[in-house]
């Protein structure tokens, strides 16, 4: 199975938001589930459970400059609160 950029893009903030401590019971383990085999993997339930994780923490846009966050930098911006051109902006 070959993975689309943004699909590959959402399995590393998935990654990364499971290192970092972002999710915590149920979720963690669904979120371990989809990083190993994929979000078709998941059942109703589990489907449910994990969107309402993800929506308390995904941000659509840039806090800063309202610039839309693509899944390659939503780690970033969930941990600091910029998107990665807003970043330098803010440390000052």
């Amino acid at each position: 199975m070959r993975l689309e950029k943004s699909e590959l893009e959402f399995i590393g903030f998935l990654r990364e938001l499971t290192k970092t401590g972002r999710f915590e019971g149920a979720g963690l383990g669904i979120a371990k589930q989809v990083i190993l085999s994929g979000q078709s993997s998941l059942n109703d339930r589990q489907r449910n459970l994990f969107n309402a994780a993800l929506d308390k923490i995904i941000v659509d846009k840039c806090p800063v400059c309202q610039r839309e966050v693509p899944w390659a930098e939503m780690a970033l911006v969930v941990q600091t609160g910029a998107c990665a051109e807003c970043k330098p902006k803010t440390a000052n």
